[in-house]
């Protein structure tokens, strides 16, 4: 059964949540999608060329729904004056961090401008190959006539401090130091903003924030709400819009605050990982019967270690009960396309990671999903 509608088509019809010939799906492919154009993921993250030659190779190769632009979650924290080590094959792991103690919350300073805009600093190369895509896709910047949407990731301000230090410090720093934690996270708010401008001038169509803490394992709602929920989430999902592009977040977290980033934030999309072992991890049915995808197209999430663990067959019967599982579940909530089939997390880019196990899922969505999806009694287009 072929697909009767394109990737734009599809994608719009989720956010409106119209009848779809299929249900969009994006594995979260990124830095893995080096290995289609021969490169070293040193190269990936650091040239532009190189990761615009890669990622639209992954999205003609697999075929699925979008260009997800992610080259680690060090980008920031790496112009912020952070030392990041570059595996040749994994992913960049911060080994120096910027702040070192208390006071260095207190002269953290946001980046110059060249840093966002050239090849100076890892948000401007980031977003120079933002452009690069979006000029070689051939939809002269505009997203009707490109046939799918570009997606570059922007580390959200707690996030940001966290890469630029060590998580556990900074935790502990909320209740030891906080106006020094709340200074530096002005500083990262901003940067934030800064990048996502500097991403929607180079064409992004959307910047999917993360906002990894917004979690329950780590935090609760106070103390995430003071040092992001309430002051300067808000901000950065303002700049976005401030910006003419698509809000959306991502967390692979295993327990996120969803009432935060998906009811009272309202993305656009909200990209996901539910782990099966996690007590209290939201199975993605639990996810469309709370009320999750209501207003927002959730963005489910196979457990990243399939993707190297699992066989192509087992990935085949993963993505079916997935499907069958959420087509169900919006006939009950009276929802047509609000959920896509993803990777929790990005597909890891080691060289362990079996390319088959992508290509696995997108097809099962393409050739399998409509039949499944009529059969639990989803309309057609």
């Amino acid at each position: 059964m072929g697909d009767t509608m394109n990737h734009i088509e599809r994608i719009v019809a989720s956010m409106t949540n119209a009848p779809v010939d299929r249900l969009t799906t994006l594995p979260l492919a990124s830095e893995v999608n080096r290995r289609l154009v021969g490169a070293t993921n040193r190269e990936y993250c650091e040239d532009p060329k190189v990761r615009a030659a890669a990622d639209i190779a992954g999205w003609k190769y697999f075929g699925y729904e979008a260009i997800l632009g992610l080259t680690s979650l060090s980008i920031e924290a790496e112009d912020l004056g952070t030392d990041v080590w570059f595996p040749d094959e994994n992913t960049p792991q911060t080994r120096n961090p910027a702040i070192k103690n208390v006071e260095d919350y207190e002269t953290l300073e946001v980046p110059e401008d060249k840093m966002f805009t050239t090849m100076e600093g890892r948000m401007g190369q980031f977003a120079i190959g933002t452009r690069m895509i979006k000029e070689r896709i051939g939809d002269g910047m505009g997203v009707a006539q490109g046939n799918t949407i570009v997606v570059p990731l922007v580390c959200g301000p707690l996030l940001q401090l966290t890469q630029s230090t060590f998580a556990e410090q900074v935790f502990m720093d909320m209740y030891l130091h906080p106006n020094e934690v709340h200074k530096a996270l002005k500083v990262t708010t901003e940067t934030a903003t800064k990048h996502i401008a500097a991403q929607a001038a180079n064409g992004a169509d959307t910047c999917v924030m993360d906002y990894l803490w917004a979690n329950y394992s780590v935090l609760g709602d106070k103390e995430y709400n003071e040092f992001e929920g309430d002051k300067y989430g808000p901000v950065c999902n303002k700049a976005e819009e401030d910006n003419g592009i698509l809000f959306g977040i991502h967390s692979c977290a295993d327990l996120p605050n969803m009432d935060v980033q998906v009811k009272k934030w309202k993305p656009v999309y909200f990209s996901y990982c539910h782990y099966p072992n996690m007590v209290g991890s939201l199975t993605e049915a639990e996810v469309i019967l709370n009320g999750y995808g209501d207003d927002t197209i959730m963005m489910g999430g196979l457990n990243p270690q399939m993707w190297v663990r699992a066989t192509p067959e087992q990935m085949r019967e993963a993505t079916i009960d997935m499907l069958e599982s959420v087509s169900a579940a919006l006939v009950t909530k009276g929802l047509n396309s609000r959920f896509s089939i993803c990777s929790g997390c990005e597909v890891p880019p080691a060289l362990s990671t079996n390319m088959a196990n992508i290509q696995m899922m997108v097809d099962t969505v393409k050739n399998e999903g409509p039949k499944i999806m009529e059969k639990a009694g989803l309309p057609k287009p």
